[in-house]
Parts: structure tokens; sequence; C-alpha cells
């Protein structure tokens, strides 16, 4: 929101039109993942012991009646966000990917909404969680953009510039 209060948004419209990038969006892409090692589609994941700890089950066949048969609520899913990245920061490659894809994902629309807010100093608070400890970068037109940890974005004559923790 701007200082005249103006609002602008991307993205975050819920997980039917569009979470990319959010805990339950990871927690979902974690759960296929565990799906794919466990019937040898995908690769072996640290994710699979994990995931099952997470729901205190013994083995994985009984994902399927926990996710599907009791009311999880999409917050126990969203959970799961936290441990992929506990499991990519011990060098997980699985982890690694879906949180390099979420922070893929998460860049652009963060990027995007300085770009409909009054082209002064503005401070664009990211909702949620930007999990990946790389920097993605890169130029997209004139925009440059990059985003790490919990974030801020400003917008200051066409730049964007990005402030950790805040």
């Amino acid at each position: 929101v701007s200082q005249s209060g103006v609002a602008a948004r991307a993205g975050g419209w819920g997980p039917t039109l569009g979470d990319e990038g959010s805990g339950y969006w990871i927690g979902r892409l974690a759960l296929a993942a565990v799906m794919r090692d466990v019937d040898g589609r995908g690769p072996r994941t640290a994710l699979t012991p994990l995931v099952l700890k997470h729901f205190s089950l013994a083995r994985p066949d009984l994902l399927v009646s926990e996710v599907y048969h009791r009311p999880q609520g999409r917050r126990t899913i969203a959970a799961l966000g936290s441990i992929v990245d506990g499991a990519r920061a011990h060098g997980d490659p699985v982890a690694h990917d879906i949180m390099t894809h979420a922070a893929d994902e998460l860049a652009p629309l963060a990027a995007e909404v300085p770009w409909h807010l009054p082209a002064v100093w503005q401070r664009v608070g990211v909702v949620g969680r930007c999990h990946a400890d790389r920097r993605p970068a890169g130029l997209w037109g004139q925009r440059q953009f990059g985003v790490h940890g919990q974030c801020q974005l400003a917008l200051a004559a066409g730049s964007i510039a990005v402030a950790d923790g805040v």
C-alpha cells in the first residue's frame, strides 16, 4: 500500500487460482516428491522420513488416508514448508529444487507489485515467507529484481532494492 493509499497485489490468490511459492504450495510439492520417492518414479529424498514424522506415520502408504480422509487443514500441509527448507539446508537435492522453484515463482511476483504503485519511494511488504537462501536475480524489461529471506522491496526511480529481514 502506498502512502496515498493505493494498493497493489501480485499472486497469493489461493491454492486454486494461484498461490505459487506459499507454504501450502511447497507442502504439496513435498508430498508429491515423497510419493514419487516411494513408488520409484522420483529420486530418493530426505523429505520422506521427515514428512512421515510430521504426520506421525510409520509407513508412506498411510499418507494417502492421512491427507485425503482426515481433516488436516491447509496449515498442516503449509507447515511442511519449514521442513522442506530444513532439508534443503542439510543438502537434500529434492528439497533444494522445491525451494528454488518457490523462489523462482516468488521473485517475479514481488518485482511486479512496485510497478503498480506511484513512482516514488514505496515500501512493499511481501506477505508470507520467501524460503530460498539464494537470490534469484534477473532483468525483465527494465525491472531488476531479487528476493531473499523475509523481505521488503523499495521502488525509487524505477529500481527495486531489497532489504532482508524487515
